[in-house]
Parts: structure tokens; C-alpha cells; sequence
């Protein structure tokens, strides 16, 4: 991957609906070009795909939390299964530290989060803690890319 192909991606981040015409200009070589780095991009993998970026808060969530979970390794694979059928899960990933993962929740009141944390997920088998982080504040989410 050179210069061009990151300069591609960094452009593409930020306006999925660029035009292939307004890339080539903005990365300074031809359509083609463009139109078959793109192309060599999806083949590796690399480009996965497009998505709109949404207004949570527009659409009925507007709280959003961080909540670190202790998880029974034992029970790894069926808390995957529960944690990717939860509506309120936007994502989650395993860490390490003090805790074993975090869940990052959009819910549409703080009466949904309570639900989510008391009734759902510190029952769920295969957590075992949590600690919540309520967000007042958010910006991105902006995928990092290399300098």
C-alpha cells in the first residue's frame, strides 16, 4: 500500500460518496487509477464496505454508555451470540486489564439503561461485573488510519 492508496482511504473515511471523478482530482492521479486501486482494495479486503453515519440522538437513542464487563470465559461463545442480538449493543470488543471487555450501548432514556444493565446484562450468563461509564459527550466515530 503506497501513498495514493492511504490517501484514497483517508479521502473515502471521511466521503464514502465521493465521486470516483472528485477522488482521482483530490489524490491527484487518473479515474482509472482510482477506480482500480478501489477495486484492489475490496479484493484484500481492506474496503469492506460503505455505511451511513447516523444521528443516534435523532433517531430515539440519545443515551449512550461504556460498560466494562468481567466475562466467564467458559461462556465466551454463547455471550457472543447474545451481545450481536442486542439492539442496544451498537458494539462490543474483549480487552485486557482490569476487565475483560466493554460493551458500548445507545438506549432512548436512562430508564432503558437501567434495563439494559440490571435486567439484562448482569444476569446475562457469561458476565460476570460491570461498571458503567455514562457519555455526555461524543465525537466521531472516525476510523484511525496510519500517518
Amino acid at each position: 500500500m503506497d501513498d495514493v492508496d492511504m490517501a484514497i482511504l483517508r479521502t473515502l473515511r471521511d466521503d464514502g460518496r465521493i465521486t470516483l471523478t472528485d477522488l482521482a482530482e483530490r489524490v491527484h492521479v487518473s479515474r482509472t487509477n482510482v477506480h482500480g486501486r478501489i477495486a484492489k482494495l475490496h479484493e484484500q479486503g481492506i474496503i469492506s464496505g460503505y455505511t451511513a453515519r447516523i444521528d443516534t440522538g435523532q433517531v430515539g437513542l440519545p443515551v449512550a454508555a461504556l460498560v466494562l464487563i468481567g466475562v466467564d470465559q467458559s461462556q465466551l461463545d454463547e455471550l457472543r451470540e447474545q451481545l450481536d442480538s442486542m439492539p442496544a449493543v451498537e458494539h462490543w470488543g474483549l480487552t485486557m486489564g482490569s476487565y475483560d471487555g466493554f460493551i458500548m450501548a445507545r438506549v432512548a432514556s436512562v430508564e432503558e439503561l437501567r434495563a439494559l444493565l440490571v435486567d439484562q446484562l448482569r444476569t446475562m450468563p457469561g458476565i460476570t461485573r460491570t461498571e458503567s461509564v455514562l457519555m455526555i459527550e461524543e465525537t466521531g466515530p472516525r476510523q484511525a488510519l496510519p500517518e
